[in-house]
């Protein structure tokens, strides 16, 4: 694995040059110091491959154990997504972790982008857990910007980007609008999958939905240390290399 890494890093900076620099760019920064203060060594790689990835319409797995920061480097994917004209849609388990992704945000420097919530009834709250920073549309609200962003694939007036966590597409029926939403938007859409193994679902209808989304969306990105879990999960992945591996999702999990 280490070997593989270096050798991908490697061309990587043959092609682009300094791995800091192209992150600098890339994300905005005005010098290398402030992406060195936001993003140690190994998130600097990671993003640099990220980004590189995304333009050349494959994605990565940013599978790093827990407590290295892959928080950190979705949020940088989110910032890349928004300065390069996409919709960061940014996916996860639940919408307690809402609030951690914004303090991420905000630590790199990209706190004033506001999320349009899917689930309701939920609060992002600021890094003393004090303040309501952003804070959901009631359900009536929720289902009406929905259906606009179904009718337009953009989203509301004054939002940048999309939250929702994967049990708001569990139920086929229930998810039949935020599903609309979702396709909408797709094309013009960079998909930052938290916890992706989560997101896969097996046979069940929330990898169902997944599935056509990850193929329609304008790039992914993909973050989970347990990504490889199963092996009806990996269908999932067919935005990354392991797609080109392959004729079809079927024979990458039979292979599996």
């Amino acid at each position: 694995m280490r070997d593989a890494l270096h050798q991908a890093l490697t061309a990587i900076r043959d092609e682009v040059g300094s791995l800091e620099e192209y992150v600098r760019e890339k994300l905005g920064y005005d010098t290398l110091d402030e992406v060195t203060a936001d993003l140690m060594g190994l998130q600097i790689d990671t993003v640099a491959a990220a980004n590189y990835n995304l333009e050349h319409g494959t994605g990565v797995v940013i599978a790093d154990q827990t407590g290295v920061g892959k928080g950190r480097q979705a949020a940088a994917i989110i910032r890349y997504a928004h300065r390069s004209g996409r919709t960061p849609i940014f996916a996860t388990k639940g919408p307690d972790l809402f609030t951690d992704m914004y303090r991420d945000l905000a630590a790199i420097g990209s706190g004033d982008l506001a999320p349009f919530i899917m689930n309701a009834d939920v609060k992002i709250m600021d890094e003393d857990g004090e303040l309501v920073v952003h804070k959901s549309l009631d359900s009536k609200k929720i289902n009406e910007a929905l259906d606009k962003v179904a009718a337009t694939g953009t989203l509301p007036d004054g939002f940048d980007m999309l939250f929702f966590s994967y049990p708001q597409i569990q139920n086929p029926e229930q998810a039949k609008r935020k599903v609309s939403a979702l396709n909408a938007l797709a094309e013009n859409a960079i998909l930052i999958l938290d916890e992706s193994h989560e997101a896969a679902g097996g046979s069940s209808n929330r990898g169902e939905v997944m599935r056509p989304l990850v193929n329609a969306a304008a790039g992914v990105t993909y973050l989970s240390a347990t990504f490889a879990k199963r092996p009806d999960t990996m269908g999932l992945y067919f935005r990354t290399v392991l797609g080109k591996m392959v004729d079809s999702v079927d024979e990458l999990i039979s292979i599996m």
